[in-house]
């Protein structure tokens, strides 16, 4: 008697978990709309949240290597659509499982004061791309004007801080840049919008800059 054993498919730990608003809001208001859905992430688990998923370590310091969830925004036609929570590397399948399954059940959160309802939605600006150009502003801890550090070298290494590649052109952009809502920490930072061209596609969605993890500095790929 001979058995025909099939394969069982299994199906890919997600890498990340995305977000559609009900409704359409204003891009001014990123940073707050990944503050309260980075909040209510955290309010699902009973106890304190992972390092991974809260950016604090068990004494409430910031996580040293910097290795969390990235809350990257989404735009559609100059409005803020929804949000994507980017699992970070390192993390295990059922480590991203876990946070997949915890993530469907937020709702809906509250952004300045509106209670917005949130579905299931598509992660855009995840394709490959040589050239992005910045949708939010990058907050720039590295400033090109010390040390006689060019923009293109400020740029380059908030891209290797974020984990990607040096580009092989930055520029900053000569346009208005402002985020509300931006913590006391960040002040410190300039904002700027900026231009990136790499060497070889990159896979998004990119976000550099020192609030990346709250919707500064997210680009969208423009090839």
């Amino acid at each position: 008697m001979s058995l025909n054993i099939q394969p069982i498919a299994i199906e890919p730990a997600p890498a990340s978990h995305g977000f559609a608003f009900s409704r359409p809001l204003p891009t001014g208001l990123t940073v707050l709309a990944m503050k309260a859905l980075r909040l209510a992430a955290l309010t699902r688990f009973s106890g304190p949240a992972p390092e991974w998923v809260s950016g604090h370590d068990a004494g409430g310091g910031v996580t040293r290597d910097r290795r969390h969830i990235v809350w990257s925004p989404i735009f559609e036609e100059g409005r803020l659509a929804g949000a994507a929570a980017l699992f970070p590397p390192g993390v295990s399948d059922h480590q991203r499982r876990m946070m997949a399954r915890l993530l469907c059940d937020v709702r809906s959160v509250r952004i300045d004061g509106s209670s917005i309802a949130l579905d299931a939605g598509g992660v855009p600006f995840a394709r490959a791309s040589m050239a992005w150009v910045s949708v939010t502003p990058v907050s720039c801890y590295i400033h090109p004007d010390r040390a006689k550090r060019t923009v293109r070298n400020a740029l380059a290494r908030m891209c290797r801080d974020a984990g990607f590649p040096e580009p092989a052109e930055a520029t900053f952009l000569d346009m208005p840049a402002c985020l509300v809502g931006t913590p006391a920490y960040a002040k410190r930072f300039y904002l700027r919008h900026a231009f990136l061209r790499f060497p070889a596609p990159v896979n998004g969605p990119v976000a550099i800059g020192g609030l990346r993890y709250f919707g500064g500095g997210a680009f969208a790929p423009i090839d």
